[in-house]
């Protein structure tokens, strides 16, 4: 188990999940909606990868980095 929580892309997936949090919902009513074809799905996780790992680096990490700088 430790050895499978410790791969790169399941930790990648562990540091980026609150962004994936923020952006699912709106992604699932704005792309998927009433009728759910397999290209309206493939796009939803191809969007929600990529808003999630944008909003990750260029918000999340500088918030982060900005809390390690004021800790006491």
């Amino acid at each position: 188990l430790s050895r499978i929580l410790t791969e790169k892309i399941i930790v990648r997936i562990g540091l980026m999940c609150y962004s994936i949090y923020l952006w699912h919902g709106v992604l699932r009513t704005q792309i998927l909606g009433e009728g759910r074809s397999i290209f309206e799905l493939g796009c939803y996780f191809i969007f929600l990868f990529l808003f999630s790992t944008i909003t990750y680096h260029y918000i999340e990490n500088n918030f982060l980095t900005f809390k390690k700088i004021k800790a006491p």
